[in-house]
């Protein structure tokens, strides 16, 4: 890791123990920001209508655009595509069964099917949406590990 690498990441995790310490003033602070700003609250009804609303303008408008872009994601993910949809008839006809927990973590939910090797369709692991992130994303673990450390301190 060069000089530059190495102050950014120690400036990262400055901030997020300066996060984990001041929650309550983050929290707080957010709370305000939201009361002054109500087209920002993302829980309103009004803002989740407009925000639809500009979903299918924006489709309406792209549809071309947008149905090309999943064409040529399927064509160049012919594998994938293949092992999903056969994973979900399986899940459909009742094959295989979905638990009621994440498989690494226990963690009750409705988990994502995660597949180490697309060879093997009805080969899945079981994962909640956190650790499914987590698998995509291997810089991640190393914040997995500090959420764990700080949840057991």
């Amino acid at each position: 890791m060069d000089d530059k690498e190495a102050r950014l990441q120690r400036r990262r995790e400055y901030a997020a123990r300066y996060r984990a310490r001041n929650r309550d003033r983050f929290r707080e602070w957010q709370r305000q920001y939201v009361a002054r700003h109500p087209e920002y609250n993302l829980r309103t009804p009004e803002f989740r209508a407009k925000r639809a609303a500009e979903s299918r303008e924006r489709y309406s408008r792209d549809r071309e655009r947008i149905l090309a872009n999943h064409r040529r994601y399927r064509e160049r993910n012919r594998d994938k595509e293949r092992a999903r949809t056969t994973y979900k008839a399986a899940l459909q006809a009742g094959r295989i069964d979905r638990p009621d927990h994440c498989s690494r973590c226990q963690k009750p939910c409705v988990p994502h099917g995660h597949h180490p090797d697309y060879a093997r369709p009805l080969d899945v692991v079981w994962l909640c949406r956190d650790c499914h992130w987590i698998e995509h994303h291997p810089e991640a673990r190393s914040m997995e590990k500090r959420k764990k450390a700080r949840r057991a301190a």
